[in-house]
């Protein structure tokens, strides 16, 4: 039975319940669920970027702005990038490039257009962290990406969209965890 959670409870607390995370790394080795390493990369910071825009607008839309294209080593430039930082500080925006930002962007709309995407992400609930107490034996913690009384949603970018390539991408990232 799923009891939801706080994002604190879920990363805290719950430690010792099983994320799919962790069985991914299980399923590589012992090692690497023992003594797991940050994997963090270009890709999957785009994909963090893409499914704030699609499943959290309005968080997305505050959290990150396209960093100005200007010369810092002039005064206007120096000028935008002290802005930029202090807007960083201050209010925790993150600036990424603006190809990222349109990328994102579009990417949600094109979501958000398609009937069929739209409709699984309408009615529920998105990034809410929660365990499942002795599924199959085990103890479980889940964030669902989006999620209603009916389904789960796992929204995933990928290189190539095509059935083959896709698919492939599900296997070696282990998607189907």
């Amino acid at each position: 039975m799923w009891q939801q959670l706080t994002d604190e409870s879920y990363f805290n607390e719950f430690r010792s319940y099983l994320s799919s995370t962790d069985i991914r790394r299980i399923l590589r080795s012992p090692a690497h669920y023992k003594n797991p390493t940050s994997q963090d990369s270009p890709a999957l910071a785009f994909g963090s970027l893409v499914h704030e825009f699609v499943l959290l607008p309005d968080v997305a839309e505050a959290r990150y702005r396209p960093k100005a294209n200007v010369d810092g080593r002039t005064k206007e430039g120096k000028a935008v990038r002290d802005w930029e930082a202090s807007l960083a500080a201050q209010q925790g925006v993150k600036f990424i490039t603006e190809s990222d930002y349109n990328a994102a962007v579009s990417i949600a709309a094109s979501v958000r257009a398609h009937l069929g995407a739209s409709a699984l992400l309408a009615g529920g609930v998105a990034e809410t962290a929660g365990i499942v107490s002795d599924f199959l034996g085990v103890n479980c913690r889940i964030k669902p990406d989006y999620r209603t009384d009916n389904h789960i949603v796992d929204l995933k970018t990928c290189v190539d969209a095509r059935p083959d390539p896709f698919v492939r991408s599900v296997i070696n990232f282990s998607y189907q965890v």
